[in-house]
């Protein structure tokens, strides 16, 4: 026997797509706040199915599948409860008002100015005429008027 010879195992080869699967994997769960996962959940799942080539699916490529498949679902979920939540809280907001006549429009502005404006605004709408026919819309700030009498404003 020759001396002592250290036969190491070959090392594994090294395969770009399959490192680039699991960094895009990595990075569409850390992007699935802001929006931007679906991208990179895309990106990871195309590079590791490049990177199998004619050979098995090497483990970084998996792991970065398995990611991406795990951010492309809970993106759904999160945008469905978001979407739900969103209806919900329009559906309560507007209920309280008929948008299918004129002066339920009317409440609803008044309410939506109260909230935003306070009290420095006077929306008032000439029920004389249609605003096709004439009529319209006056909306006082309370900046031009000379005498408290006036109630006519600027008209939009």
């Amino acid at each position: 026997m020759e001396g002592n010879m250290n036969y190491s195992a070959p090392l594994p080869e090294k395969n770009g797509m399959a490192t680039a699967a699991l960094v895009m994997g990595i990075c569409s769960l850390v992007f699935l706040c802001c929006g931007c996962g679906f991208l990179f959940a895309a990106l990871a799942i195309l590079f590791a199915a490049l990177s199998r080539g004619a050979g098995r699916m090497s483990t970084n490529a998996k792991v970065g599948l398995g990611l991406s498949i795990g951010s492309l679902v809970l993106t759904v979920i999160i945008s469905i409860v978001s979407l739900v939540s969103v209806v919900a809280a329009l559906g309560s907001a507007f209920q309280n008002y008929d948008f299918t006549t004129e002066q339920g429009i009317e409440e609803f502005m008044e309410d939506y100015l109260d909230q935003y404006l306070g009290d420095s605004y006077n929306f008032d709408y000439d029920y004389g005429n249609d605003y096709d026919n004439g009529g319209s819309y006056y909306f006082d700030d309370g900046s031009n008027s000379t005498d408290s009498g006036s109630s006519a404003g600027n008209e939009l």
